[in-house]
């Protein structure tokens, strides 16, 4: 059986797109373990303008990272940024409604500021994890 140089060029650019593909998601991982860790050290050290900086950044680079949203809403948590921070708890949880600990913070930054609270629509207020 014979094949053409077209469909030789066709079975090679597929390998060839299978490979990128596959290194793409090994760096991305990689990426995505090298911040967490690199956030996990601002957190522990209280360097919450760092810990804004790299989770924004985070965030910009992979919209869709549950992780970069939590670490951006515990940054402006601690910079007294209530708002900002409700709103990383939120994206966080939209993105993965299972995170314990984007529940936790959400509700007692609700907690802290009963007129942002009481702002919230009803039926945001009734969000449950399940």
């Amino acid at each position: 059986m014979k094949f053409s140089i077209s469909e030789k060029l066709k079975s090679a650019m597929k390998i060839h797109n299978m490979i990128v593909i596959g290194l793409t998601v090994c760096a991305m991982a990689t990426l995505a373990a090298d911040l967490d860790e690199q956030a996990k050290v601002l957190q522990s050290s209280s360097d919450w303008n760092g810990l804004k900086k790299l989770a924004n950044d985070w965030a910009k680079t992979e919209p869709k990272s549950p992780a970069s949203w939590l670490y951006l809403g515990l940054a402006d948590d601690h910079l007294n940024q209530p708002n900002e921070a409700i709103n990383a708890y939120e994206q966080c949880l939209a993105l993965d409604s299972k995170i314990a600990a984007a529940w936790m913070y959400l509700t007692m930054q609700l907690g802290k500021n009963k007129a942002i609270y009481n702002s919230v629509p009803i039926d945001r207020r009734e969000l449950s994890p399940l």
